[in-house]
């Protein structure tokens, strides 16, 4: 299978998925609460964002590695940084084993998605100009912030389109330290802290993150250290 018709199936697969989000943001009713228990089509959802890391691996010119599971120097301190900074939101938060569980696999698929595949495929396909980063981090944090459409369920107005631009400035601080560090680990950190959702859904989307770095390890990728830059793709 050629590059150009893996980077058509991976934009069909985005464009498809980005709609079913926005539309289930926008049509179902919006509850800022952590989730206690796996609702159906909520589920549904979540297990898409992870669907192109276990699948897309398995074509030879992609590797899991690529979607930000790298170890390095960068990625581990930004992460313990992180997770300082987001120790007093964390702390605070109280729900329950289960929330916790639920709302680390969403999460965390958020990143798998947005700053993993989404900025793996946008940095494939601007491989060619100057920065090629800089267009991942750009798009993949307006897509993410453009999906959010259960601001605009009450009106379309002032404080939806600010609400809208609020959610884009903190994705691009998330795309910012995927490209700093060429990991989505303190993406993970930040994104499972600030959401209220607590310490141990932190730890759990450290565990995840974990264990696919590891299935990366035993796949015979060079995770350690990590490749910052995505050099392989560059070449």
């Amino acid at each position: 299978m050629t590059e150009k018709r893996v980077n058509r199936i991976a934009l069909v697969y985005t464009g498809i998925s980005l709609l079913v989000y926005a539309t289930i943001n926008y049509t179902r009713p919006y509850d800022s609460t952590s989730v206690d228990r796996l609702v159906p089509w909520q589920f549904g959802m979540w297990i898409t964002l992870y669907v192109p890391l276990l699948v897309f691996p398995f074509i030879p010119s992609w590797q899991v590695r690529e979607f930000g599971f790298a170890i390095n120097k960068r990625a581990v301190w930004l992460a313990i940084i992180c997770a300082i900074l987001c120790y007093p939101a964390a702390r605070s938060a109280q729900i329950s084993i289960q929330s916790a569980a639920i709302e680390a696999f969403a999460r965390t698929g958020e990143e798998i998605f947005f700053r993993g595949f989404l900025y793996l495929l946008v940095y494939r396909l601007a491989k060619t100009k100057t920065r090629p980063w800089l267009w991942s981090v750009i798009i993949s944090a307006l897509l993410f912030a453009l999906i959010h459409t259960q601001n605009f369920q009450d009106d379309f107005n002032f404080q939806a389109i600010n609400a809208v631009f609020q959610v884009f400035l903190v994705s691009i601080a998330f795309a910012a330290t995927r490209a700093w560090s060429g990991s989505i680990l303190p993406g993970i950190v930040m994104h499972t802290a600030i959401n209220q959702d607590g310490l141990v859904s932190v730890l759990f989307g450290f565990v995840i993150y974990i264990v696919i770095t590891v299935w990366a390890y035993y796949r015979g990728e060079n995770i350690i250290p990590g490749d910052i830059h995505l050099q392989r793709i560059e070449g």
